[in-house]
C-alpha cells in the first residue's frame, strides 16, 4: 500500500514543476505586460481625442453652420411650398433667396435681402479655418463662390452651373454633418426631413 502511493507522488511532483516554472514566468511578466498594455491604451486614447477634438471643429465651424443655414431653408421652403408649390422644390431652388420690397418716400420699390444662404458661405469661408476642412466641401465652396467672377462668359450656362453646385453644396453638408456627428459619437440628432415633420 505504501509503495503505490510513493509512486503516485512522484509523477504528481514532475507534473507540476514545470506548470510552476509557467506560472512563475507569468507571474514575472504580469508587471510588464500590464505596462504595455496600460501604455497602447493610453496612446489608443490620446489618438482617439486628438481626434475627436478635429472632427469637432470641423462640425463647429464648417458642417454645424452650413447645416443650421439649410434647416432654416427647408423651414421657409415648407412653407413656400404651400404658396407656389412648383417654384420651390429642391430640384427647382436648391438654395432660396427670400427678400421683400418696401416703397421709400420716392415711391420707388426697395427690395431688401432677409434671408440669402450665399452669405453664410462667405462668413464660412472667410472665419473657419478650411484648411482642416473636407477637400470635396472646400472644392465645392469655392467654386460656388468663383461662379459670379465668370458668369459673362460666352458659352457658360451660369444657371446651369450654379444649380449644379448648389445640389452638391446641400448634398455634402447633409451628408458630412451626419458623418462627423456619428465620429463624435453623437448619434442622436435631428434630421432636416424629420425637423420638417414636428
Amino acid at each position: 500500500m505504501t509503495l503505490y502511493s510513493i509512486n503516485m507522488t512522484i509523477p504528481m511532483v514532475i507534473i507540476s514543476e514545470p506548470s510552476n516554472i509557467i506560472i512563475n514566468k507569468i507571474i514575472d511578466l504580469l508587471p510588464s505586460i500590464t505596462l504595455i498594455t496600460g501604455g497602447l491604451w493610453g496612446v489608443y486614447k490620446y489618438i482617439q481625442e486628438k481626434n475627436r477634438n478635429f472632427y469637432l471643429n470641423i462640425l463647429e465651424n464648417v458642417y454645424g453652420p452650413l447645416f443650421e443655414e439649410l434647416v432654416i431653408m427647408e423651414y421657409m421652403r415648407k412653407h413656400l411650398i404651400n404658396a407656389e408649390k412648383d417654384q420651390f422644390e429642391v430640384d427647382k431652388a436648391p438654395f432660396i433667396q427670400l427678400g421683400k420690397t418696401e416703397k421709400t418716400k420716392k415711391d420707388e420699390d426697395l427690395e431688401t435681402l432677409i434671408y440669402d444662404l450665399d452669405n453664410k458661405i462667405k462668413e464660412v469661408i472667410k472665419n473657419s479655418n478650411l484648411a482642416y476642412a473636407p477637400k470635396d466641401l472646400v472644392v465645392l465652396l469655392k467654386a460656388y463662390m468663383f461662379l459670379d467672377e465668370i458668369k459673362n462668359m460666352p458659352k457658360f450656362n451660369y444657371e446651369e452651373e450654379k444649380d449644379k453646385i448648389q445640389k452638391a453644396i446641400r448634398r455634402n453638408v447633409i451628408m458630412g454633418y451626419s458623418k462627423y456627428r456619428k465620429k463624435i459619437r453623437i448619434t442622436r440628432y435631428i434630421t432636416i426631413l424629420q425637423f420638417l415633420h414636428y
